[in-house]
Order: C-alpha cells, then structure tokens, then sequence
C-alpha cells in the first residue's frame, strides 16, 4: 500500500504545480523546492515566545528523504528525516494526551521508513505534513527549534557545567533557607543548579528533627541503602561503619562500593558537639584536574585501572547481614571525556588484589599521591554545621570527612543522613526548568 501511494506521489507531481505559486503548499519531487511561509493580513505578525529561545521559520525545502527548515535568523539550516517527522507526530491519534506518551509504532502500523509526505503546506510559523494514507501531522517552529535531529537545542534541559573550587574558592554563596526549598520552584531550581556547578549546597533553618519525606521531593527522591532510608550518624557502642564512630573519619565518597552509587548525600545536623566533629569537603575534580597537570601518568593509572571496594556488616538491628564489592577505576569519565565521577575511601577500598602485580606499585603510588592532594589545605574546606544546616553534597564529586568527636553528653552529637539518585535529581531539575521556562 505505501509503495502504491509513493508511486502516485510522484506520478501526480504536475497535478500540484499550479498550488506552488499560491505558497502554499510544497510538493516533493526529487531536488529541492523551496516555499516561503504565506503570511496574510488574517494571520498578521507572527509572535515569536519569550519564554524560551526560538526561531521562526522563513521557508522549508524538501527532497526524498528529508525536510530543510531555513530560519529567519540566519542559523544553520535544520535537516528532518521524514521517517523522524512521522514516528514524532504530535496528534492524539499518535501521542496520548495525558500520559504524553507514543501510541503509534511504525513497525506495527506498517510505516515505512522511506516514507514521503503527499504534500507540504506551510502556513504562518507552522508546517502540516499530509502523508499518503491521508494522516495529517503539524509541527510549529518551537517544536523544529528544539528537536533539531543529532542536536543539543538551547531550550533543552543541561546540567549546568561544574566550576572547580580551591579552598580559598569555597562557594560560600550557596546558602538558602528551607522556606524557599519548601515554597518557591525558582530557589528549588537554584539549588540543584548551584548542586551541579559547585558540588555542595548549605541550606539553613532545618530543625533539630527530621524533615517530612514530601520535602525531599523538592530536590530528588530519597534511596533506600542497608543502613535505611535515613539513618543516625552519631557514636554508637557497636558502630557498623566508621561513621558511628568517635574517630576521625577520612576523606571519602560514600558507597564506592554499589554499582549504582547514590548521587547525593544528605547531613542534616541535629546536634552538634561541643568540640570536635567539624567537617571537611574537598572537591575532586578541582583535585583531579591538579594531578592531571602535575602527574599525567598517575592520573591516566586513576582512570584505567579498576579498584575494589567493599563493605561487610548489618544494620543496626542485626537483621540484615551484607557484603557488597564493586571495581571501579577512581575517577569515571564521561561520553565526551569529561571528567564524570570520583570513587574512593580509604575505609572502604579493598586489598587491590584486583590490579596486576607489575601496576601494583604504580598504583599504590596514585593513591598515595591522591590523598596528599585531599589533605592538602589548599583544597580541604573546613566548616561546622550548626544545629538546622542541611548539607547537600554531590557524591559523584565532593569527598567528605569529619574530625574526631569530643563529646561525653548522653544526647551528643548527631545529624541525620539520607541520599538521593541520579535520575530523580535530573528528573526534578529538568520538571523545574520546563516549568519555570514556560511561566516566565
């Protein structure tokens, strides 16, 4: 049938010549035609959004196989494939309206991928494509501007690129209160957006007792772990983790050893102690960018060689006994080399039986040489949370530790922890930017 109906096309060509001069319609022979838009007194100006970036079609051509919009500010012309145009019909035959999800599967609905619309009718800031069954689908410019094919539009959701910080460089100014989080989108996003780029966010007048799960929402969506949704991290008799102890904890990330990491970390200070307990945040890509420069080779050993990490126990019960491993290399980068992840705890790290003995040494020499880099004070921060701080501390990136804790009282110290994953932290931030984007 559609093969039938390609045929016609282009058999019935001459028959829709004369509609070219009207500028109305397009008609798809081989080669290129052009139609500029038909702009009439009835449809006056055209009014171009302000909410978000966009363009206005100044005319489209065609061949074959795709659809060129041209744009009347000049940029770059944008290539359609048919087969792209039809599979994102946006029509309530083709996308549910309420769940805004794909109805119509090209394999089942017998689609051709080679498929050619009938004809082309440009009209205002808005192109309808009439396919050979007779299926009509329209575009407008905005949905052209941001589904440009094998590109990034500048209306789509991007994490915001991440600006390394020394210890002189703190982002002190990432501080917001807990009415904003709770009330305001525009200071929701802000946080995630300053989460992104400098790795650590403070927000203040938390309380001394536990936030509502429905708070948490406003940023991302808590991950369970085998210490509990949220868990105490105060001293106890039998501490199953370093965490519960009084000592001095190293510098780490938490939980290199799961495949899928948490993303975000959470201290919400309860109490603090009368001495002792401050903590200490180091940026990791700041510190990895200083090896790359200094010890090219080391980092290259960082990057490539996978390193165990473990952890044996239970949970405060007693009831949930865990050993969990995963190799990994320290540093993870990203699709376009980027640095994307940092991994590592000296408490957690395993006995490297993982490395090849002729790297071992060379390896030893990384960590070695990655651990000074942390405890330098030129990139460890030192602060003191204070009963109500909330820190939220990217886990991909920023390595926390504490001092030792001095503290005899019977309710001594104590901050409340709990972690976010990557996915719903992303899904919150882009919800916030469609939502504040199309508000302006």
């Amino acid at each position: 049938m559609w093969r039938a109906a390609r045929s016609l096309v282009r058999a019935s060509q001459a028959l829709w010549r004369p509609l070219i001069e009207s500028q109305t319609y397009v008609t798809l022979a081989k080669g290129n035609r052009r139609c500029t838009p038909a702009f009439t007194k009835h449809h006056g100006a055209v009014s171009v959004s302000t909410k978000s970036k966009t363009d206005s079609i100044k005319a489209v051509s065609s061949d074959d196989t795709f659809l060129t919009v041209i744009w009347k500010s000049g940029d770059d012309d944008s290539r359609f494939p048919f087969i792209y145009l039809r599979d994102n019909c946006q029509c309530t035959e083709c996308f549910h309206q309420d769940s805004l999800m794909r109805v119509v599967e090209i394999a089942s609905a017998g689609i051709p991928t080679d498929i050619v619309p009938f004809a082309v009718e440009v009209e205002s800031d808005s192109v309808k494509l009439t396919w050979p069954c007779g299926h009509i689908s329209v575009f407008n410019s905005h949905w052209f501007y941001d589904h440009k094919p094998g590109e990034e539009s500048e209306n789509q959701f991007q994490i915001p690129v991440a600006h390394t910080w020394t210890a002189a460089e703190f982002p002190t100014q990432n501080v917001f209160q807990l009415d904003g989080m709770l009330n305001d989108h525009a200071v929701q996003y802000q946080i995630l957006e300053s989460f992104y780029k400098h790795g650590v966010v403070l927000v203040k007048g938390c309380g001394a007792e536990s936030l509502p799960i429905e708070v948490h929402k406003n940023l991302g969506i808590i991950q369970d772990t085998a210490y509990g949704p949220r868990w105490l991290v105060k001293p106890v008799a039998r501490p199953n983790n370093l965490a519960y102890s009084s000592n001095e904890f190293h510098l780490h990330t938490d939980l290199p050893y799961l495949r899928h990491t948490p993303h975000a970390l959470i201290l919400h200070c309860f109490r603090q102690a009368p001495t002792g307990g401050h903590t200490f945040l180091v940026d990791g890509f700041a510190v990895a960018a200083a090896m790359k420069a200094d010890r090219p080779d080391l980092y290259e050993m960082m990057k490539t060689v996978p390193i165990s990490f473990e952890q044996r126990g239970y949970d405060e019960g007693g009831d949930c006994h865990y050993h969990y491993q995963h190799a990994q290399p320290m540093l993870t980068m990203g699709k376009s080399g980027e640095l994307e992840k940092v991994a590592f705890g000296v408490h957690t790290r395993g006995s490297l039986s993982t490395v090849d003995p002729d790297r071992t040494r060379q390896v030893y020499d990384a960590l070695k040489y990655w651990v000074l880099l942390c405890k330098n004070k030129k990139f460890r921060y030192e602060l003191l949370l204070e009963e109500g701080d909330m820190l939220i501390a990217n886990n991909f990136r920023i390595a926390h530790g504490r001092g030792a804790v001095n503290d005899t009282r019977k309710e001594g110290r104590c901050l409340q922890g709990c972690y976010y994953n990557v996915d719903d932290m992303h899904s919150r931030m882009r919800y916030l930017h469609y939502k504040l984007k199309n508000s302006a």
